[in-house]
């Protein structure tokens, strides 16, 4: 049996504050996103990786794919 992971990174839009201060408003996800890229992995019963596919995304909506 295969298994499909999902990678996500985003930036998060935090008003001003100490790192300890922005890191527990980024855990509240109440926050504007933006999409930096997606990583998917496909994995064998044995947690081995059989394709990987990560998507970046620029600034203006542009994507770059990257397979391996």
């Amino acid at each position: 049996m295969l298994e499909v992971y999902i990678k996500r990174i985003v930036k998060l839009e935090i008003p001003d504050g100490s790192p300890d201060e922005l890191l527990k408003k980024a855990k509240t996800l109440k926050y504007p996103e933006t999409l930096v890229s997606n990583t998917f992995l496909v994995t064998d019963k044995e947690g081995i990786i059989q394709t990987k596919e990560k998507i970046a995304v620029e600034g203006d909506g542009v994507s770059f794919t990257f397979t391996g």
